[in-house]
């Protein structure tokens, strides 16, 4: 019998390249593949497990969006839980939900976590049936 990964897709929005807090960094330990903007310090990608597969956003730039997001479905389905590291980006911007909602067309779970209080009245932007963590 072959057992597959449940996939799931997770956003972390961090306002930080060089700290992470409690709930971010328990996320990324558990994922399988994670995806990081470039401005994130290599010091702190260090402290992810061996096993994480990391993916810099810069070695998938020559894809368009639509591809990243179909890239992004195919790890979660071969891989298991895929990381979507954002750094410094404002979480109401469309465009940074757009793989979520991608996501939810291949009934894939979705969740995101958010370090900053100032975003709780943007939260309202996301389906009542998405998780997400606010530290």
């Amino acid at each position: 019998m072959i057992h597959l990964p449940i996939p799931r897709l997770t956003l972390v929005f961090n306002r930080s390249a060089y700290f992470l807090s409690a709930t971010e960094m328990q996320t990324l330990r558990h994922a399988n593949v994670v995806f990081y903007d470039d401005g994130v310090s290599k010091r702190l990608l260090n402290l992810l497990p061996s096993h994480v597969k990391k993916i810099a956003q810069s070695s998938i730039q020559r894809y368009t969006e639509r591809q990243i997001k179909t890239l992004l479905v195919d790890y979660a389905f071969t891989h298991g839980h895929v990381v979507l590291l954002k750094n410094n980006l404002p979480i109401e911007s469309e465009q940074n939900l757009a793989p979520l909602h991608y996501a939810d067309y291949f009934n894939i779970e979705t969740a995101f976590v958010v370090n900053d209080t100032l975003t709780r009245n943007a939260l309202t932007i996301f389906p009542p049936h998405q998780k997400f963590h606010l530290n």
